[in-house]
């Protein structure tokens, strides 16, 4: 009976530390999502450090710029919404790390476009938080490339 008691005990901690989020990983999530969701390519863009690199299924897009001139691309394709949902986050000192599940909708009926995961890492430049790696993995790419490997 006792260690039934220290069992639910340890995994009632665990579960609550698993999905414990890194202070701030919430408002920069909520600022991302805002920027992307009102196809404001400029504001995404500025959430980027300099030399931010971003992993997309296309390949390599590095430095604001071209990350600027990537999210405008995008986000005038449909003019879709994205919705990110953050599964694990971590904070040391100026580097915070997020990684989660990515739904992309269509604005209208909102029927799904894109699924995936993402991870970011948020770095404390100048006294703000910037995005210096943005990676995301599409659910379908990745699923065609497991295949190809088979």
């Amino acid at each position: 009976m006792i260690s039934r008691v220290v069992l639910l005990a340890a995994t009632t901690l665990w579960a609550g530390l698993a999905y414990a989020q890194a202070p701030g990983v919430e408002d920069l999530t909520e600022q991302w999502e805002a920027a992307y969701n009102n196809a404001d390519a400029s504001i995404l863009a500025a959430l980027y450090a300099e030399d931010a690199e971003l992993h997309v299924p296309e390949g390599l897009i590095v430095g604001q710029e071209a990350i600027h001139a990537y999210w405008a691309l995008d986000m005038g394709r449909d003019s879709p919404v994205t919705v990110l949902t953050v599964s694990r986050s971590e904070r040391q000192e100026a580097v915070l790390v997020a990684e989660g599940n990515y739904r992309v909708l269509d604005r209208v009926s909102g029927d799904s476009l894109a699924t995936g995961h993402f991870a970011h890492l948020w770095a404390l430049v100048d006294g703000q938080w910037r995005l210096k790696r943005d990676a995301c993995v599409n659910e379908r790419f990745q699923s065609a490339s497991t295949t190809k490997l088979r």
